[in-house]
């Protein structure tokens, strides 16, 4: 029986969200010699996050089909009408987080606390007119004093000060000098990781959970 001219199909799935966070991650490591690749790590490790609730739906078509909970086939729904509406991934995230544990998201815990420390930075980068700081000297009344003439993210910093992640900004030097550290590289990409985990662990057991952390998840089992 002659097979020529039959059809063989195939199937390749590339996760974004995957080589998003191999660029912050490489980019930490980096910061030593190259403390600007900080702002890389910030940058990507917001941009996988980003893409990773995005891709949960392209996962949940192709992986998991019919097998979901009423609350999972809810998700599925929510975030084809966020992602249609171009609703941010806060929204997203949120939404998740309300569907599957019925509590509300609180920023003043972790791993959202953390969410939304990188989110901000990560807007006051992209987002925000460039940094300008003013300072003030009356002669022979000692040194000068230093304000910004924008809104700088400060409560975020203090907070990152708080925890030893960065130090205090001095005089009229940039908040983004105090940034570029391994340090903090190093904690955008453990945030990426623990948002991550946390949306997959929030997931009720079964296939649809089993599926989509084989596929989606950073941290590799084994």
């Amino acid at each position: 029986m002659s097979i020529q001219g039959k059809k063989i199909y195939s199937k390749n799935v590339y996760f974004a969200h995957k080589l998003l966070y191999e660029i912050a991650k490489k980019a930490s490591e980096n910061t030593n010699d190259n403390p600007e690749q900080a702002i890389v790590s910030l940058i990507f490790s917001f941009n996988c996050l980003e893409a990773f609730i995005n891709e949960t739906i392209g996962s949940s078509e192709l992986f998991c089909g019919g097998r979901r909970t009423p609350e999972e086939k809810e998700l599925f729904e929510q975030m084809v009408l966020l992602q249609q509406d171009k609703s941010s991934t806060l929204d997203k995230y949120k939404k998740s987080k309300k569907l599957f544990t019925k509590n509300h998201w609180n920023k003043s815990e972790s791993p959202y606390k953390e969410f939304e420390i990188l989110r901000n930075l990560r807007n006051s980068i992209i987002h925000k007119p460039p940094e300008v700081i003013l300072g003030e000297l009356t002669i022979g009344e000692g040194e000068y004093t230093y304000s910004s003439k924008y809104e700088r993210p400060d409560n975020e910093l203090n907070q990152l000060a708080q925890v030893g992640v960065i130090g205090s900004i001095q005089g009229n030097e940039s908040w983004l000098d105090l940034i570029m550290t391994t340090q903090f590289a190093e904690w955008c990409c453990q945030v990426t990781e623990n948002i991550i985990t946390n949306f997959l662990d929030s997931l009720h057991e079964g296939k649809f959970k089993e599926r989509i952390s084989e596929q989606m998840s950073l941290v590799q089992n084994g």
